[in-house]
């Protein structure tokens, strides 16, 4: 407060708050609750091969545009936009990430494709905030590869290295508008036994990587709840 306090002194700084519009007391801001997600269960399983033809229609949608930017800057929605859904059965939670971008960059491998354009889930599964790097949370990545449906897929906190190895599986295509990648992920990687009504915290995030070295990244929810670290996430 020394800063604070000192140019409080000066009578030109006061008067220019004065006529700025400052004014003395407190405002109460808002604090939005965490946006609520939902995946539906499945009759039968979805096969993961980019090909979204097996997904019934009537899915939530997870929508991130300009409004969850949390840096960088975007010029328009063929800049960078998201949709994202959500499913699940007895073995494994499905997800598709259709993505608007108009210059697709991938450049890296393994722990460094969170450089490139790629979506991201952040994941904790025990609804106790997102602790950074913490072993009980994860931080997946996935990038398509343009001539191929393949995807690189990274795991940073938890089960850190290639989730592939672990059961994780994943297919994309590149279009000539963005990208979109179909993949599902083992309830016992994540720790967790499905059932009806079970709630975790999920974020997906879309990382935009240009030509220029310019980037902006979308997250759905990701809000510092006061502890160093930790994290609030929205809700599956």
């Amino acid at each position: 407060g020394l800063i604070w306090k000192v140019m409080n002194q000066v009578p030109e700084v006061r008067q220019a708050f004065q006529k700025a519009g400052f004014r003395d007391g407190t405002i109460q801001l808002s604090w939005p609750e965490p946006p609520v997600l939902r995946a539906s269960r499945l009759a039968q399983p979805i096969s993961i091969d980019a090909d979204l033809s097996d997904w019934p229609q009537a899915f939530h949608n997870a929508t991130l545009t300009e409004h969850h930017l949390e840096y960088g800057s975007v010029s328009d929605p063929q800049d960078l936009e998201g949709h994202l859904r959500f499913a699940w059965d007895e073995r494994y939670l499905y997800f598709q990430a259709n993505v608007k971008d108009d210059a697709f960059v991938s450049r890296h491998l393994n722990q460094v494709i969170w450089r490139d354009d790629l979506v991201e889930l952040f994941i904790d599964p025990e609804l106790d905030g997102l602790m950074w790097e913490s072993s009980s949370d994860f931080q997946i990545g996935f990038r398509p590869n343009r001539d191929s449906r393949s995807v690189e897929m990274w795991s940073w906190f938890k089960a850190k290295g290639n989730p592939r190895d672990r059961g994780l599986e994943a297919k994309g295509i590149v279009t000539e508008d963005g990208y979109l990648i179909e993949g599902r992920i083992p309830w016992s990687f994540l720790g967790l036994t499905p059932q009806l009504g079970l709630v975790m915290g999920l974020s997906p995030a879309i990382h935009d990587s240009d030509s220029d070295r310019s980037e902006a990244k979308f997250n759905l929810f990701f809000r510092n709840s006061g502890a160093m670290n930790r994290y609030e996430l929205a809700k599956l």
